[in-house]
């Protein structure tokens, strides 16, 4: 969740790309106006706390290991902390892929109707447009 679309929880999925868009304009903004200020998007993935408990997750990162790589993001000056690393791997893998890989028979959430079915990945022309 948080990393695309999510028929679970579109609202959140929804906010989560708000965040991160905002982060960055004010990133840009402050740039141009504050050069010493700095901006860091925290990107958590599971982290052992009471939001995740009795959710079934696997791989919960320790809250002192999360903090211990934003202290370093922070140290560093990145501009975006995925925590942890192994998130950051399923997080770019998540964004790049299409957003049909999510079901396995290919249909989005929410397609209806006779258009509806499997799509092309994203950056590619469907046969329609060509």
């Amino acid at each position: 969740m948080g990393l695309r679309g999510s028929a679970d929880a579109a609202s959140y999925a929804a906010y989560k790309v708000f965040q991160q868009g905002y982060l960055e304009g004010l990133r840009l903004w402050l740039g141009q106006r504050a050069p010493e200020v700095r901006v860091l998007d925290v990107r958590p993935g599971f982290v052992d706390t009471a939001m995740a408990k009795g959710h079934g997750l696997f791989r919960v990162a320790p809250p002192a290991k999360a903090a211990r790589q934003i202290a370093r993001a922070i140290e560093n000056r990145d501009a975006v902390v995925y925590v942890t690393r192994r998130w950051r791997a399923i997080a770019l893998g998540a964004a790049a892929g299409p957003a049909v890989a999510a079901r396995p028979d290919g249909v989005e959430h929410g397609d209806v109707g006779p258009t509806a079915g499997p799509r092309p990945p994203l950056g590619r022309p469907s046969n329609s447009s060509r």
